[in-house]
């Protein structure tokens, strides 16, 4: 079994639209833009930390960029893996569950 954990802080992000472009497609940013303003850091460090801990899964790190992978993100922060990256050997079924620690860390797994 293949598992991919990313954490991270929300403290550590300081401009969520210069960070966007790096890690977002244009309908996640969309997306972003629809919800209240307290739910945008939120919901980017979900998007983002997903993507990471999907390719640490994969045993291929930061090789591929975050764009080029996708999830639909429900109001419970559960993910469905929308662009699955095909790279043969590897595992199809991944599931994935968000996890917000006490100390508002955001944790994907």
């Amino acid at each position: 079994m293949n598992c991919g954990i990313d954490i991270e802080s929300p403290a550590n992000i300081d401009d969520i639209s210069l960070l966007s472009e790096s890690v977002l497609l244009s309908y996640e940013m969309t997306s972003l833009k629809n919800l209240g303003e307290d739910m945008v850091k939120e919901r980017f460090l979900v998007h983002w930390t997903l993507k990471e801990s999907y390719l640490k899964a994969l045993g291929i790190g930061l090789s591929v960029p975050l764009p080029d992978i996708s999830f639909r993100i429900g109001h419970d922060n559960n993910a469905e893996l929308v662009s699955e990256l095909q790279i043969p050997g590897r595992a199809s079924n991944w599931q994935f569950t968000t996890v917000k620690l006490a100390n508002e860390h955001t944790m994907p797994v």
